[in-house]
């Protein structure tokens, strides 16, 4: 009676353990995906074995499936890395642009190309979380927890709130919403289906795949129609934004160039300033202008050339000229500052 107590004991799972080991296991291995990028840099950044399930499955067929008794705390470890990757791939399907080291690397250095690097993405984010609700049925059920439902709460509530806030962080910045709108839309319906569909016994459900690939199929299809709204909505405000800019250059057009009349009233007062010097050239090297002002100042750096009694094309610089640009465009003669 004592030795099945003991052994009873041994293979409960604490609530709050769960809650402990499941956080630390996404949070540690969240980034493992970019060790490409040092530990192993002999891989290629986003390479096809870092960013797929391959690391956690290992785990999940050697450490728990071999096994006859597997430890259910390592198991759970494992059930947060395959999160942990289902967060970092999804929010790979985001790059910043469709170039470089946006797609997934066969070893080597050689791309698989766009769309292939999406759909990638998109099945081993499917393929974690599937894993992962599995093999936390299976342990579940292995350490006969009784109360299923708050553990399956639990995982979701923080998957959705450790993705929330990996996303947030996740460099580059921006496209933070349609990052984790992937994340949530691949989560929950792959998470429902596990959880009603798939046996515990098994790593696979075979006879549940093709159900599997039917609510894939789906995902794929609506997750297509989101991110094309996304795309459009963020086109549609770059071309808000670009128009502003060009409606900007041309209302406000002494901002973004430099003129003759401009140079001609610098030229004009700096001979004023400076009588006595014979000059033969004037040059503008830059120009500045006030930030964000309706009415503001122009300052031309110049620089300019003049003959001496002896000397003929010496070099005279540099001054600042001053000049204030009204909402209309027209504008006045303000200083010439000293030479420098």
């Amino acid at each position: 009676m004592k030795k099945v107590a003991k052994k009873k004991s041994k293979e409960s799972i604490s609530y709050f353990g769960f809650i402990a080991v499941l956080t630390v296991g996404i949070l540690l291995t969240w980034e493992i995906p970019d060790r490409d990028l040092d530990v192993l840099s002999m891989l290629s950044h986003r390479s096809i074995i870092t960013h797929s399930i391959l690391f956690p499955f290992l785990m999940h067929f050697f450490l728990i499936n071999k096994k006859e008794n597997p430890n259910p705390y390592l198991a759970i470890f494992i059930i947060g890395f395959y999160l942990a990757i289902a967060m970092h791939l999804s929010a790979d399907m985001h790059p910043k642009g469709w170039r470089g080291n946006a797609f997934i690397k066969l070893p080597g250095n050689s791309s698989i190309g766009e769309v292939p690097s999406f759909i990638w993405m998109g099945l081993n984010t499917i393929a974690s979380i599937y894993f992962s609700t599995i093999l936390l049925k299976k342990i579940l059920n292995a350490n006969k927890i009784i109360n299923t439902k708050k553990y399956f709460i639990s995982f979701l509530v923080l998957a959705l709130l450790i993705g929330f806030i990996y996303t947030v962080n996740d460099e580059p910045a921006g496209r933070e919403m349609e990052k984790l709108s992937t994340f949530v839309i691949l989560l929950l319906p792959t998470f429902v289906f596990s959880v009603r569909k798939t046996t515990t016994g098994n790593l696979i459900n075979f006879a549940g795949l093709k159900k599997l690939f039917k609510i894939i199929l789906w995902l794929v299809i609506i997750g297509t129609i989101i991110i094309l709204v996304f795309v459009g909505y963020e086109m549609s405000a770059e071309k808000e934004r670009e128009d502003k800019i060009q409606q900007e250059k041309k209302t406000n057009y002494r901002r973004y160039s430099l003129y003759k009349d401009e140079t001609r009233l610098c030229k004009n007062n700096i001979i004023k300033k400076f009588p006595k010097k014979k000059f033969k050239e004037f040059n503008v090297e830059e120009y500045t202008t006030d930030k964000n002002k309706t009415t503001y100042v122009k300052s031309l750096k110049m620089w300019m050339k003049y003959d001496g009694l002896i000397l003929k094309n010496k070099t005279f610089k540099y001054v600042n000229c001053y000049i204030k640009v009204k909402p209309d465009q027209s504008i006045n003669f303000v200083r010439i500052g000293d030479k420098y």
